[in-house]
């Protein structure tokens, strides 16, 4: 079976388990474990290369890079913080702006009205390692 992880649940993934079939799962780094994404951050692949690791006793992950989607992220990526830094500026963010959506996951609010881009999480992004505040 071939799906998309949107289309399935953690319900329907167990059932696909008990029943022993074999599955493949369309997935983003994002939604795993720190500790996985740390054993995919410390992986040295090059361009067009795939290797597989151990999720855990019954799941493996297939984990590919390709430097054409690391460009689009990174001027993805870019053009948002851009984009911020002139909301910023005009003060025309607010609070309810400060969520994990999209390129405000960049932004922190410093005292009670201070927003601000959070540089350790950009960095964090444009390097693919876990920022400061989630290692434990």
């Amino acid at each position: 079976m071939l799906a998309d992880a949107g289309l399935l649940s953690k319900d329907n993934v167990a059932q696909l388990q008990q029943k022993g079939y074999e599955y493949i799962l369309g997935a983003k780094i994002k939604t795993e474990s720190v500790q996985i994404k740390e054993k995919i951050f410390q992986l040295d692949l090059k361009n067009g290369t795939t290797t597989v690791i151990d999720k855990d006793e019954h799941t493996r992950l297939i984990i590919s890079y390709s430097d054409a989607r690391a460009r689009k992220d990174a001027y993805n990526r870019l053009r948002g913080i851009e984009k911020l830094n002139k909301q910023i500026q005009s003060g025309k963010l607010s609070k309810t702006q400060i969520n994990n959506r999209g390129n405000n996951k960049f932004l922190e609010m410093e005292g009670s009205i201070h927003i601000q881009l959070n540089q350790d999480k950009i960095e964090a992004d444009e390097n693919k390692r876990i920022p400061n505040q989630y290692k434990s």
